[in-house]
């Protein structure tokens, strides 16, 4: 297998050599605060081989301004080519990241017969590097993961759109889901009253979230190791608590993710009702206190549809492969994940049915 390295990755780890040039990292850096801002990296380069050793050497890349990458990607980017954000999930050190991304754009290359493939930009995080699921790092992981999340927004929300801008999208597998999910928590701190009778949430967003309207195509949260609550109403009954288990569609981020994107997808691994066939998140189940995990199952109840909040989505389309234009939540049982990933049937989101998936949306 050959490891082309990343031309463009947004990271928010931390560097080996503070302030120095150029800027390094490898699978054992630390995560950035909340507070730091994320970096850009134009030419990543390795100084090993990987295709023969384990990625246990350094990685570094040209750090520049957020204007220059934009620049640098809309000189890169072909007529009408989309943008899609990777973001990884837990236990995944660089040179699974470039792997995971690769495969991701070898299967748009091969799949869009008649325009130009999305090009696939990575959003590193920094996460524990382990064999074994689960294991103590997990919950270290959540809390990069978190930090990682709210640093993110300064990243989306500074992107400047304009008639020549390429189309956006991101691609969040598995507790890259959590970075997301904190990118919206980041937007806004809700009113409850925030949706309720009708109101939309664009009229009841901050002026930095408004500006952000649409920002996204889609959102595509594959195999989402995050709550299975986070599209629901604030209002369906669910007691007001800390517990990031039972937060809604107000708490979770989903809400202001909503207002962000245009389309959001669930991609999930519930073979048949009441059935998860991934069993990274049966085992993520556990590590959660018993909560279930929204790409276990989806936005679903033993099989039935949950309440997602009208606000968020007026309907939800359950059906397979029959989503209504006009609806801007989806939902996807993905029965290939075994064949993507053996046993564990949890790393589907690079798969040539899941990027068919991704490209029938765009």
């Amino acid at each position: 297998m050959s490891y082309p390295l990343p031309k463009f990755l947004v990271t928010t780890v931390a560097p080996k050599n503070p302030g120095g040039t150029p800027y390094e990292f490898d699978y054992k850096s630390k995560q950035m605060t909340e507070y730091d801002l994320p970096v850009f990296l134009l030419d990543v380069k390795y100084n090993g081989n990987l295709d023969k050793d384990k990625g246990d050497g350094t990685f570094s890349g040209t750090a520049v301004s957020q204007k220059e990458f934009t620049e640098a990607l809309q000189v890169e980017l072909g007529p009408g080519q989309d943008l899609v954000f990777y973001v990884h999930g837990y236990s995944v050190p660089p040179k699974a990241m470039i792997t995971r991304a690769n495969e991701m754009q070898e299967n748009f290359n091969n799949a869009a017969k008649e325009s130009l493939p999305p090009l696939v930009v990575s959003v590193d995080w920094a996460c524990n590097e382990t064999d074994l699921w689960p294991t103590t790092g997990y919950h270290d992981d959540q809390k990069s993961a978190k930090n990682a999340g709210l640093a993110l927004w300064n990243v989306f929300s500074g992107f400047e759109r304009n008639n020549e801008s390429p189309k956006l999208h991101v691609v969040a597998h598995s507790m890259g889901n959590r970075v997301l999910r904190f990118v919206g928590k980041a937007a806004v701190t809700w009113d409850k009253g925030a949706g309720q009778g009708g109101k939309q949430l664009l009229d009841a967003a901050p002026q930095g979230l408004k500006d952000t309207k649409d920002l996204f195509e889609n959102l595509f949260f594959v195999a989402a190791d995050i709550p299975d609550t986070v599209f629901m109403s604030p209002t369906d009954g669910t007691p007001e608590t800390n517990d990031e288990q039972t937060d809604h569609a107000l708490k979770s981020g989903i809400a202001a993710l909503s207002v962000m994107s245009k389309r959001m997808h669930v991609l999930h691994a519930n073979d048949s009702p009441g059935l998860c066939t991934d069993m990274a998140l049966n085992a993520s189940i556990t590590q959660n206190h018993g909560n279930g995990r929204l790409g276990a199952f989806g936005p679903f109840d033993a099989g039935k549809p949950a309440k997602v909040w009208e606000a968020v989505s007026n309907m939800l389309d359950c059906k397979e492969g029959a989503a209504d234009p006009y609806l801007n939540v989806y939902v996807q049982a993905c029965k290939w994940n075994h064949s993507a990933d053996g046993l564990l049937g949890h790393r589907y989101q690079a798969a040539p049915e899941t990027v068919q998936y991704y490209l029938k949306h765009m």
